[in-house]
């Protein structure tokens, strides 16, 4: 079984920190109408699939949760299960780099596997050895195997039924500190109406139309450079090659997808905030700032303001006054699961970390997937 490349694993676990150093100013001072088509940031809806909603209530029920052997019938969806496997490509006899395993753990359902592989599964029973077919997704994480067949060879070590204590109003009463579990479903729903969610939601109903040459190639070389004072020292090739396991191309394909998100977010937000006039007073930014330095642990706020630069602790100052604008009209509903194309089965949202052959969902895919990807120029900027 296949784990997330090594290259996707890192470049996820240090997107949020990429541009955290940022000292520059991209105030993008033109008429944004002409770059970006904003979508709906008012009245936002946040759908949240029913598996999602349910995830998240057995997540905060994880620690009331028992387990039971499962010798009488074969494995089901959202059973807890164990497994040892092998896999090996499409006319190649030997496994390969990180296709073998034993005692890989997960949920059967909210794995995060490639489409087909937990399908595969459901059906077998435990100590029961069996093969499976799946084929890599086209914008599968590491190029080397998109679109490719490989086999699995599975063996079931270990079956266990998952078991949930029922939802009842007083369980809710004694854990949650609500009344009923009407009112516990009610403030979990609003839970979703977040930070990350609404920025979700807007950014994809907003299209690029072009994004200006100035501002992307800066994003584009600020992660150039990250990666190079992270390996200082290392020729880049060898980076590349050895510690991100990519080519030259694909990793030119990532830092261009990247810089196109944090383009089109900031664009995003700046269109917003000269709609709505929001407007950063000193003494608005002053207080910001203090609350910053406080939760990055530090003491002396200069030290923290000098250490990130002014102009982007007040554009992140304007980030969250926009988002607070956003959230403060916002509601979420649960909504339906969507059917997978792939399996045919309903999708599932749950995710657990680990997971072989996972499908990565990060550094690979460019947030223009349908919107214009041209880079114009403009003139003002240069």
């Amino acid at each position: 079984m296949m784990k997330k490349s090594i290259a996707v694993i890192l470049l996820l676990a240090i997107t949020a920190t990429l541009f955290a150093g940022c000292g520059t100013k991209l105030d993008y001072k033109y008429d944004l109408s002409e770059y970006v088509t904003v979508g709906k940031y008012k009245n936002v809806v946040i759908e949240v699939p029913q598996s999602e909603f349910d995830a998240a209530i057995r997540e905060e029920l994880d620690d009331l949760k028992t387990e039971k052997d499962i010798t009488d019938r074969p494995c089901a969806l959202g059973d807890s299960i164990s497994i040892t496997f092998e896999g090996t490509l499409e006319g190649e006899d030997e496994p390969f780099s990180g296709g073998t395993g034993k005692k890989e753990d997960f949920i059967l359902g909210e794995g995060g596997f490639i489409p087909g592989f937990e399908e595969g599964i459901v059906g077998h029973s435990v100590d029961e050895k069996f093969d499976i077919e799946v084929t890599f997704p086209e914008d599968y994480g590491n190029a080397s195997f998109k679109g490719k067949k490989a086999t699995f060879a599975i063996e079931i070590t270990e079956l266990k039924e998952v078991i949930y204590p029922e939802l009842t109003d007083e369980l809710v009463k004694e854990k949650f500190k609500v009344d009923t579990v009407e009112k516990y479903k009610e403030d979990l729903l609003k839970s979703f109406v977040n930070y990350s969610n609404i920025w979700t939601v807007v950014t994809e109903d907003s299209k690029v139309i072009k994004y200006p040459k100035k501002e992307l190639k800066y994003y584009k070389n600020d992660c150039y450079e990250y990666y190079q004072e992270y390996y200082k020292g290392i020729d880049f090739d060898t980076i590349l090659s050895m510690y991100l396991g990519v080519t030259a191309e694909q990793f030119e394909e990532y830092a261009t997808s990247m810089a196109e998100e944090m383009v089109k977010s900031e664009m995003i937000m700046y269109y917003i905030a000269r709609t709505e006039n929001i407007e950063l007073t000193d003494e608005e930014y002053q207080a910001g700032l203090k609350e910053y330095a406080q939760h990055y642990g530090y003491t002396d706020v200069k030290a923290f303001e000098s250490a990130y630069g002014k102009e982007f602790l007040q554009t992140n100052l304007i980030m969250d006054e926009v988002t607070e604008l956003m959230l403060e009209t916002a509601t979420a509903v649960i909504v339906e699961d969507k059917k997978d194309e792939n399996s045919g089965n309903e999708e599932n949202s749950g995710n657990e970390e680990n997971s072989g052959t996972e499908q990565s969902s990060g550094t690979e895919q460019s947030s223009a997937n349908e919107e214009s990807s041209s880079t114009e120029e403009n003139s003002d900027q240069e």
